[in-house]
């Protein structure tokens, strides 16, 4: 997927890019067929409270529903980099 189809499925987000170990598929979803479009999104993160550099800790999977198209409803599935803050009593354990 390159940068022209996601212009074509309206995604803006310059961080989101195709999920490299999905492929595209078609489920049931909601009792109706459904193409899942797999995106994930990662980058670099600072901790809001302190500044430092956050580790990656794994990844949280949202799903959101798009409009149909060719009578089968586009459902993004985006995998999210979980970050964690280095040890520090002012600042929040997980940030997504």
């Amino acid at each position: 997927m390159d940068n022209c189809t996601l212009d074509r499925l309206g995604i803006k987000d310059p961080r989101l890019i195709e999920d490299p170990k999905l492929e595209d598929q078609y489920k049931i979803y909601h009792n109706q067929p459904a193409r899942f479009i797999h995106l994930l999104q990662t980058y670099s993160c600072l901790c809001p409270k302190c500044g430092q550099t956050m580790r990656k800790n794994g990844f949280k999977t949202v799903h959101i529903v798009g409009l149909p198209s060719g009578g089968v409803l586009n459902v993004f599935s985006i995998r999210k980099q979980k970050f964690i803050c280095p040890d520090s009593p002012d600042c929040p354990k997980i940030v997504t």
